[in-house]
């Protein structure tokens, strides 16, 4: 018996993501994303927590109120399902998902 926490859970899923097109592709749908959409995915498909100190820093959203960054991960998760971004409680987020990330 493992124990899985939400954590480490990953979904038997795989995200591609397609930077020179702008897009992503879950479940075998494309759908293309924001400039910012994309600099939030690609921090968040690193693999680890992102706090929201690193995603501001690391998806370059520093002129943008923390409620706007929310609002990112919100969409995001309107594009790929609620269950794919994890929200660790006064941690961060994390993908449960993996990342294929095409350049």
């Amino acid at each position: 018996h493992r124990d899985v926490t939400p954590e480490h859970h990953t979904l038997a899923v795989t995200i591609i993501i397609d930077v020179a097109a702008s897009s992503v592709i879950h479940d075998g749908v494309v759908s293309e994303l924001s400039d910012r959409e994309m600099a939030v995915l690609k921090v968040l498909g690193k693999g680890s927590v992102v706090s929201r100190a690193e995603l501001i820093r690391d998806a370059g959203l520093s002129e943008l109120s923390a409620r706007r960054c929310e609002s990112l991960i919100m969409s995001l998760r309107q594009i790929l399902g609620a269950e794919t971004i994890i929200n660790l409680r006064r941690r961060g987020w994390r993908l449960a998902a993996d990342v294929e990330l095409r350049p």
